[in-house]
């Protein structure tokens, strides 16, 4: 049972990052299709929540494991470019973030790419550990 509850936490806590990012236009499909994966995932958790029989939440974590894999997959590759277009906006990421947050914060275009790249970066962690937690099931 407290696995079951780290893992609602992560979830929950990996579903309040995806709500909480605004992407460019050209990425809000990638994003959409990633809220929509983990609002699935995070579905059959409540069936597994709500389920007593230890064999259907094992095969219920076995099926989610293999779906969360999927998301890992394409959070990394959207990842990818959301780094890419940090990397493009700040002109040299480790430059930048050697700036003050104040002096980050003004250059808008670069301070909104960098907080995108570092929930991806966050979320990912996230469903690592849930895949984690899925296995102690």
């Amino acid at each position: 049972m407290q696995n079951l509850k780290r893992l609602k936490k992560l979830m929950d806590a990996s579903l309040q990052i995806l709500d909480h990012m605004i992407v460019d236009p050209s990425d809000a499909g990638k994003l959409r299709h990633i809220k929509e994966m983990m609002h699935e995932e995070n579905r059959k958790l409540s069936n597994i929540y709500n389920k007593d029989t230890d064999q259907r939440s094992f095969s219920a974590a076995t099926s989610m494991r293999q779906n969360i894999d999927e998301i890992i997959k394409v959070v990394d590759q959207f990842k990818g470019n959301l780094r890419e277009d940090y990397r493009l906006s700040s002109q040299d990421i480790e430059q930048f973030e050697q700036l003050s947050i104040d002096e980050q914060s003004q250059k808008t275009e670069a301070y909104h790419d960098k907080i995108d790249y570092k929930s991806m970066v966050k979320l990912k962690e996230n469903l690592n550990r849930i895949n984690d937690e899925l296995l102690r099931l």
